[in-house]
């Protein structure tokens, strides 16, 4: 008896599912083994350790009696809509169809409005979210979170970025401040941030207090939490980063008021 495909009722929608996908290879191929008459289903796919089909109820051909169906699929990772030129394969008689990797199949979003107490001004998002059964939809939505916190972490980081201090002249009480002649060691900083201020050659705090936030952020091996605990110190006696001190004498000419 020959070997008959049977287009009748055919679908390539049969999906499957890789719940470990850095366990696996980059491809795997499964069998399909089946004599008419009858349905063949997803559930009639052999598969192998670690993949499961989401959909073995779904039909993908009938069989007449006198027919048989052998295929060979092969199964890889991947990620959104690929279409079938992109799963060109050397095997010979293969047939490549366009695959779509993505688990979640709708997205529904609400907003609404929403009273807490006596406050009506707020507003309530509601998500409808489905999937093939790869994926759970509260899982979905955690891992969408999750990339889209990592995506804007690439902007801004408000654990470690400190808020800017307004600008306020106080060239007076900087004048009274005997702080500005001791040195940046007495501030008794990390070994990094020490290290930092040394690279930069400043050797005083009055040196110091007239550089700004953007320049020493220039400065290689500058990091945010050396500007944050510079700024800290320096706050602690009165004094900030970016101050204007007219009068103010070269390193060479640096003697404490007496």
């Amino acid at each position: 008896m020959g070997r008959y495909t049977c287009p009748v009722h055919a679908n390539s929608k049969t999906e499957t599912r890789n719940p470990s996908a850095s366990e696996l290879p980059a491809s795997a191929i499964v069998r399909l083994d089946k004599r008419g008459p009858g349905v063949v289903t997803g559930a009639d796919i052999e598969l192998v350790d670690g993949i499961r089909c989401c959909n073995p109820e779904l039909a993908i051909c009938t069989l007449p009696p006198d027919g048989s169906l052998s295929l060979r699929l092969v199964i890889g990772l991947g990620r959104g809509y690929s279409l079938a030129d992109r799963h060109a394969t050397e095997l010979p008689g293969a047939l490549a169809i366009a695959a779509m990797f993505a688990p979640v199949r709708r997205v529904d979003v609400a907003v609404s409005n929403a009273r807490i107490g006596q406050q009506t001004d707020y507003d309530r998002l509601t998500l409808e979210v489905a999937t093939n059964g790869a994926i759970d939809p509260v899982e979905a939505v955690s891992r969408a979170a999750t990339v889209l916190r990592d995506q804007l972490g690439l902007f801004l980081n408000f654990e470690e970025w400190p808020e800017p201090a307004p600008e306020v002249p106080d060239e007076e009480a900087a004048r009274l401040n005997e702080n500005l002649w001791r040195t940046v060691d007495e501030l008794d900083l990390s070994v990094r941030a020490s290290n930092c201020l040394r690279a930069l050659e400043i050797t005083y705090i009055g040196e110091l207090v007239q550089k700004s936030e953007a320049e020493l952020m220039k400065s290689r091996g500058f990091g945010r939490k050396s500007l944050t605990e510079i700024m800290a110190v320096l706050g602690a006696i009165d004094l900030r980063l970016g101050m204007k001190l007219e009068g103010w004498p070269g390193t060479g000419a640096l003697q404490r008021p007496r």
